[in-house]
């Protein structure tokens, strides 16, 4: 006999879908073959949090493709802010509010958990059906 429950446990980090997180950030930013990230018009656009947001997609997508030695997808806050021009107090209040649920923190890197994809693609949603309009 089989326990119910089972099928219920996952693997926290199980792997990322790919499509979700393409179609998180396309027409935003483009990575490039080194790990640079390029950033489109529409992200200057944006409001900051979904900057911070699209930042550390960005950083996930370095991460899988490999594209940089030595690096490590989870980053400090301030750090972000320094990268993407946000003051490391909104950029704080943006982690722990408007992000929070869809960010993990470990030791004092944030990170988006793989388990998380969906909620940013959604989010992100929400901006290009306004743009479509």
């Amino acid at each position: 006999m089989t326990d119910p429950l089972d099928k219920l446990i996952v693997d926290e980090e199980k792997s990322p879908n790919l499509e979700t997180l393409a179609n998180s950030v396309n027409g935003y930013l483009r990575v490039s073959k080194q790990g640079t990230i390029l950033y489109d018009k529409t992200f200057h656009k944006l409001p900051n949090n979904k900057k911070v947001l699209l930042y550390l997609l960005a950083r996930k997508i370095i991460s899988i493709k490999g594209l940089r030695e030595n690096f490590t997808e989870g980053i400090k806050s301030n750090s972000i802010g320094e990268e993407i021009g946000v003051e490391y107090k909104d950029v704080r209040t943006y982690l722990s509010g408007h992000l929070k649920g869809v960010v993990k923190n470990d030791n004092g890197l944030w990170f988006i958990p793989n388990y998380n994809l969906h909620k940013c693609e959604e989010m992100m949603k929400n901006d290009k059906t306004k743009r479509s309009n």
